[in-house]
């Protein structure tokens, strides 16, 4: 099987994820935030109790930029992060009223930047892409291989 730009997956995949990513950063500008604190305030709001790996696992940025991302969070007040009561070495990451505000603004801006793509997709294409998650965990089992 030949593979070109036009009819690779990996590149069409990559350029979709491109495009994306460009609408949800305009759209989030005007919070001062990027995507990815923005999928991290959101991770946090939808877990009790988060730690840093939590937040890793769950929304795939690795661990230094993800600790970048709270370190910026917090100085921003959107976040807090005590120590854990059963283990010194962890943080516990909640949001602030703040930072509720934010991520609650945050989806809204989603919600918008959403329905821009779903409308160019037809019938079924949503559930579809959104589907693809299960992709993530490819490259760790195909490492494995």
């Amino acid at each position: 099987m030949s593979i070109t730009v036009e009819t690779s997956l990996v590149h069409a995949l990559h350029r979709a994820s491109q495009a994306v990513e460009a609408v949800v950063e305009k759209q989030l500008a005007d919070l001062g935030l990027t995507s990815r604190q923005a999928t991290t305030l959101m991770a946090i709001s939808g877990m009790s109790k988060s730690n840093q790996s939590e937040l890793v696992e769950v929304t795939g940025i690795d661990r230094s930029t993800m600790a970048d991302i709270l370190r910026r969070l917090e100085i921003r007040g959107l976040i807090r992060r005590p120590r854990s009561k059963e283990d010194a070495r962890a943080r516990i990451v909640s949001l602030t009223a703040k930072g509720e505000q934010v991520e609650y603004e945050c989806r809204h801006v989603l919600v918008g930047a959403e329905a821009i793509f779903r409308l160019r997709l037809g019938k079924g294409e949503a559930p579809l892409l959104a589907g693809l998650q299960v992709l993530a965990v490819a490259p760790k089992e195909a490492a494995g291989s």
